[in-house]
């Protein structure tokens, strides 16, 4: 049976049968899928260690008749680092888990998964650990705009006018609304600022600003809330 290669990030695992795997894979080439990995729970599996949660690197994959089946992988290594950091362990689970409730099965979203590498590289980095916050906000801004979720941020919600300087916004989950409109914002000029930045640049970008991260403590409750509104569950309590 033919071979095929997909670069992957494993969104979760679960036992099956007396010794396999089922992995929930989401890849750059066919999205989210699934594959049994036969054995997998034997001592001298040779894939147990390459099939841990959160793992990113390539699948070697034949198709089955139900599920496809993991022929080998190759994954980095920083996924023993990960479950021994609480912090990165939240974040990847709260990512896995939002992944899992709202992109499609089978449909490939490759500038998404990509981007999503950039995430997972940043979250598996100690240095970077006081943008956290930050890293999550955009993977939140990524989630939304590729479901069809993100707001409108450039035109007004209420008068449809593009949106002009002002000292406060006010943002919700139906966009931004001008100062004229509603006086009562919620946001300062410097946040809107880091609102259209999200949207703009990369994470790369956006954390090497310096002190970027006091201005977006009050956009991440925010970002929260919106991606709360509509998933279709509660994100599971993590626990290791």
């Amino acid at each position: 049976m033919k071979t095929r290669n997909v670069k992957g990030f494993i969104i979760s695992r679960k036992n099956i049968g007396e010794a396999d795997r089922l992995l929930l894979i989401f890849s750059r080439e066919e999205g989210k899928i699934k594959a049994v990995a036969r054995g997998a729970r034997k001592l001298k599996s040779k894939l147990a260690c390459q099939i841990e949660p959160f793992c990113v690197g390539n699948f070697y994959l034949v198709e089955g008749k139900t599920f496809n089946i993991l022929a080998g992988a190759e994954t980095k290594s920083h996924c023993e680092m990960i479950s021994k950091d609480l912090r990165a362990y939240e974040d990847l689970s709260f990512i896995s888990q939002v992944i899992d409730m709202l992109m499609p099965e089978s449909v490939p979203t490759p500038l998404f998964f990509d981007k999503l590498i950039d995430i997972i590289q940043l979250i598996s980095d100690e240095s970077e650990e006081k943008y956290s916050s930050i890293i999550i906000d955009y993977f939140v801004y990524l989630i939304l705009y590729e479901s069809g979720y993100w707001p409108e941020i450039y035109k007004c919600h209420s008068c449809g006018k593009e949106i002009k300087m002002a000292d406060k916004y006010f943002f919700n989950e139906t966009g931004v609304t001008c100062r004229v409109c509603k006086p009562d914002g919620n946001l300062s000029l410097n946040e809107y600022k880091a609102l259209k930045l999200i949207t703009s640049k990369t994470i790369y970008e956006i954390i090497s600003i310096k002190d970027i991260d006091k201005i977006f403590i009050n956009l991440h409750p925010i970002f929260y809330s919106i991606l709360e509104g509509i998933l279709p569950k509660r994100i599971k309590e993590v626990k290791i």
